[in-house]
């Protein structure tokens, strides 16, 4: 039986990434939300482990996810402003360790270890290039966000498509 909600929701899904595509500002403060909600997620997380785990690394942990994401989604304007810097950091960070492991793989002789070093490289220049251009950076977010959205709504599309009856 076909689900009139998969068409809706997917329907819905690449409205918003064209939204997205043509309104980066605004995906920018929906993700610092959303990424605000996490921290506090994850903050009330960490304290439950602490009923457990009384280590007070893990209570200080879960009282600083639980501020950061009370800062983010306070200030959506400052939020969605230090994203580009925030990703940067990770995608060089990330793409350091890649390199990292791609020489470890090349000694261990593995074949694909000249792939993950190009996905190193590039990943490091990425973010080199997101953390001089901010604006880039801004725009590879927003650019990111609104082809997944768009992409999984015409997954659901053709899920609705696809189903009997």
């Amino acid at each position: 039986m076909k689900n009139i909600w998969t068409l809706i929701f997917g329907i819905f899904m690449i409205l918003g990434g064209i939204y997205a595509l043509f309104n980066p500002l605004s995906a920018l403060i929906a993700v610092a939300l959303y990424i605000g909600i996490i921290f506090i997620a994850m903050g009330i997380s960490y304290l439950q482990t602490y009923r457990f785990i009384k280590f007070g690394s893990i209570l200080a942990l879960g009282v600083l996810d639980i501020l950061v994401g009370i800062l983010f989604i306070t200030n959506l304007g400052i939020s969605a402003a230090t994203l580009p810097f925030i990703l940067a950091l990770w995608t060089i960070l990330v793409g350091a360790l890649q390199i990292i492991i791609a020489i470890q793989l090349k000694k261990e002789k593995f074949p694909t270890w000249s792939l993950r070093m190009g996905t190193g490289v590039f990943g490091s220049i990425l973010g080199l290039l997101m953390l001089i251009y901010p604006i880039f950076g801004a725009l590879v977010i927003t650019i990111l966000i609104g082809i997944s959205l768009i992409l999984f709504g015409i997954l659901e599309v053709i899920e609705y498509k696809n189903s009997y009856n």
